[in-house]
């Protein structure tokens, strides 16, 4: 189990290389090549991440003498990314709509089940929690309204010739 001290300190190093609890990243360097998750779970410090069968494994953060966590969000920051979250089918998630009444745009809450999902993904428009989407609903609104009154392109076109 780790003090509040070391967590403190971990979760500093979390926030110099923008990682957060609970959100999928990717990461690729000499040590480590795949995704990973940080939780935190009362005094342990969880990283579920993909090993070479591509099967999702836990390694609990017990110390920090030579511990290859570390190393990597201390000295390979730069090669982490945030990975796109995609729900499995009938797992809920979170989107932008917009009432056809009066255009005031909301947070719906659906199950991932197949065509218009995928679609809501292609347009970032699919969250993980209403937070995430309510964080980003400016973001959501902005990228719908820039064409309004104006010529709208798809973003695929399938009859080019």
């Amino acid at each position: 189990m780790l003090t509040d001290n070391q967590i403190e300190a971990f979760e500093f190093l979390m926030k110099k290389a923008n990682v957060e609890y609970g959100q999928t990243y990717k990461i690729e360097c000499d040590l480590f090549n795949g995704s990973f998750i940080i939780e935190k779970k009362k005094k342990e410090i969880c990283v579920d991440y993909k090993n070479k069968n591509d099967e999702w494994e836990t390694y609990i953060l017990t110390e920090f003498e030579d511990d290859r966590i570390l190393n990597l969000l201390f000295y390979h920051s730069n090669n982490i990314s945030l990975s796109f979250w995609v729900p499995n089918k009938g797992q809920r998630y979170y989107y932008i709509d917009q009432e056809i009444n009066n255009n005031e745009y909301y947070i719906k809450e659906s199950i991932w089940m197949g065509l218009k999902d995928k679609a809501l993904f292609l347009t970032g428009n699919l969250f993980k929690t209403y937070e995430d989407a309510r964080k980003n609903m400016n973001k959501v609104i902005e990228v719908y309204e820039r064409n309004i009154g104006g010529y709208i392109e798809p973003l695929v076109y399938l009859n080019k010739k």
